[in-house]
């Protein structure tokens, strides 16, 4: 990989001079109609064209591939701790790959079912499946339009599945308490989503009796920004209007503990790159 100075960020991301108020940019608020519109009705709708578009029937790597952009060899940025680094498309894609099987391959084999919420169309599960294969591995989304896409996907097999879900709605956490336990439940990239974690964290409060570890793949809100690239970081989250209460809320919380947190372990956006956080109910 080679190393990038920050002071070249702008040669690869249109956002510092978005942030900097040198092109215009109108900030979102991330409502579930916002959500709704950007994901169900735009992204993951392309995709299930997609699929039905193709002559054979798609690949869970094929919709990926679709998704992300399609030339695997085209050079992007992607920032490691602080430091940033241009890599391929393709390899960018290996490196999230990775991080979520080194992180959660060790601990598969203490649980009966994997439960991703917010799963899209279920890459990940079908990654870790094909990986590990030692659990049922079933998804929770909110999109209908990447529901569909999976149920062309994994139709006929067994152990991997994508049902709806809402994180506002109590009674869609039922996905979890029914499962087989002991439970593994994960997120990538969708409590971002949330304007409060609360109802997440309540909804999954509701399930502890099956869990046995959540694992939270996301973007933490930096609270102290004490260097420019943490700075812009934080200025992106709020102008995109993501979550900024997630580690609070976990924080605070008297029933449950973290039993780890790495920050800003990898970003295929480096203004917006996941932290690790482990935690359980007690």
């Amino acid at each position: 990989m080679k190393s990038i100075p920050l002071d070249q960020l702008p040669q690869w991301s249109p956002w510092p001079s978005r942030l900097l108020g040198i092109t215009p940019w109108t900030v979102p608020r991330r409502t579930l109609e916002k959500v709704t519109s950007e994901y169900d009705q735009d992204k993951f709708a392309r995709c299930l064209d997609y699929c039905k578009g193709l002559g054979a029937p798609a690949t869970p790597e094929d919709v990926r591939r679709f998704e992300m952009g399609g030339d695997g060899a085209r050079k992007v940025c992607v920032s490691q701790g602080d430091e940033l680094f241009e890599v391929s498309l393709e390899e960018s894609r290996a490196l999230y790959d990775s991080l979520l099987h080194d992180t959660l391959g060790p601990l598969l084999a203490d649980v009966r079912t994997v439960v991703e919420l917010g799963a899209g169309y279920g890459y990940n599960l079908w990654s870790l499946r094909r990986r590990f294969g030692r659990a049922s591995f079933v998804g929770g989304e909110l999109s209908p339009n990447a529901v569909a896409v999976a149920e062309r996907l994994y139709r006929g097999q067994e152990g991997l599945s994508v049902r709806p879900f809402n994180f506002y709605d109590p009674a869609s956490y039922a996905l979890v308490s029914t499962a087989e336990p002991p439970v593994l439940v994960f997120t990538s990239y969708a409590l971002e989503q949330l304007t409060h974690a609360a109802p997440f964290l309540d909804g999954l409060r509701s399930c502890r009796r099956s869990l046995k570890s959540v694992v939270l793949f996301e973007s933490l809100y930096d609270e102290d920004g004490r260097t420019l690239l943490s700075q812009l970081r934080r200025r992106y989250t709020e102008v995109n209007d993501y979550n900024r209460d997630l580690y609070a809320e976990l924080s605070r919380q008297p029933d449950l503990r973290i039993s780890s947190c790495l920050r800003n372990v990898f970003g295929q956006n480096p203004l917006h790159a996941i932290s690790l956080v482990q935690w359980m109910f007690l």
